[in-house]
């Protein structure tokens, strides 16, 4: 995880023309794909996830 973040890190760094604000269109589009999913933050994750 710690490679990934630095990569997106290095990424805003040295590209920042590429960042973009989140639009209502987006948060809506987000939304609408995980409306329907349940999510247990406290459940373990299982082998393959690790």
């Amino acid at each position: 995880m710690n490679k990934f973040l630095s990569f997106l890190a290095n990424d805003m760094q040295q590209h920042p023309e590429n960042l973009q604000q989140l639009t209502i269109s987006m948060r809506n589009t987000v939304q609408s794909l995980i409306e329907n999913v349940e999510l247990d933050l406290d459940a373990p994750l299982s082998d393959e996830d690790e």
